[in-house]
Order: structure tokens, then C-alpha cells, then sequence
């Protein structure tokens, strides 16, 4: 099913972070964009999404040009099979997929994390996959936050 991560509320929620000009963020499940176009608020230098669904891909791509964004990146592929992320220091989910494939995508981010070390920071809405993320304590919580309809959590690598 598709649902957005409503713009106002992802607003607030990136407003609680410390992003400076050359963080990366990448959207799993980015859908039609909405998460990126609102990204596109902070300095983040480099603004990526991937999608599994052609249709959403095409959605996305014409409504970042009807906006004029020509920074933000998008690949459509299997969420398992990206593996170039040591850019990023930012991900960002909304329950995107089943537990099964958010554990082959952590596994991934941390081979990145092996290759290229870095403070990594998640952003999680409506994180039914939490255990796969922080079961074996490589994430953290750091912050905990709520919108409307769902909780929020905020995880990161290091202190």
C-alpha cells in the first residue's frame, strides 16, 4: 500500500535533527517524492530516493521537474539489491517494506558504515520493523517524537 509521510509532520521531525550543508539523506520507499521534495527544505548536499515501483518512480520524477528540482536523485531497484550508500549519513523510512527486506537493507548500511565510518542517523515513522534495526545494539535510539498517527523513532550509530 502507498501512503505519504505527510509534509508538515516530516517538517517538524527533520526540524529536531542537526543537518548541515553536506549530509546526505536517502529515502527507502520513496514513493512519489514527498519526503524528498521536503528534504529539499534543509541543506542536505545530496538528496536520493529509491523506489521498486516503475509507475511511483515515473509519478516522482514528474513531480520533481513540476517543481523545477533537478538535485534529487532517484533509483528504481529493489530497496535489497542499493548498495551505494556510503554517500549518506541520513536514511529515512516510513515503512517502506516487511521486516525480511528492512533487515538485507540494515545489513547493507552497515557494510557501508564498515567501508566508510560515520555517524549514520535513521529516521523512522511507524517503525514496525524496530527489532531488526536495534535488535543487536549497533542502533540506538537517540529521540523519540510522535505525529498524528504514528510514533517516530530517531536512530543513530554512536553517541
Amino acid at each position: 500500500s502507498y501512503s505519504d509521510s505527510g509534509r508538515a509532520d516530516l517538517l517538524k521531525i527533520l526540524s529536531l535533527l542537526d543537518i548541515k550543508q553536506g549530509d546526505g539523506i536517502l529515502d527507502f520507499g520513496c514513493g512519489k517524492g514527498g519526503a524528498l521534495i521536503a528534504f529539499a527544505d534543509y541543506p542536505f548536499s545530496k538528496i536520493s530516493g529509491v523506489e521498486i515501483s516503475g509507475k511511483l518512480v515515473d509519478i516522482a520524477r514528474k513531480n520533481l521537474a513540476r517543481l523545477r528540482m533537478k538535485n534529487i536523485d532517484i533509483v528504481c531497484c529493489d530497496a535489497t539489491e542499493f548498495q551505494d550508500l556510503d554517500d549518506y549519513n541520513y536514511i529515512y523510512f516510513f515503512n517502506p517494506f516487511p521486516c525480511s527486506v528492512m533487515d538485507e537493507v540494515v545489513r547493507n548500511v552497515r557494510q557501508s558504515l564498515g567501508r566508510n565510518p560515520r555517524k549514520m542517523t535513521v529516521i523512522y515513522l511507524n517503525p514496525e520493523c524496530h527489532d531488526v534495526l536495534a535488535g543487536d545494539g549497533f542502533f540506538h535510539i537517540e529521540k523519540e517524537t510522535k505525529t498524528a498517527d504514528h510514533a517516530v523513532y530517531i536512530y543513530s550509530n554512536c553517541c
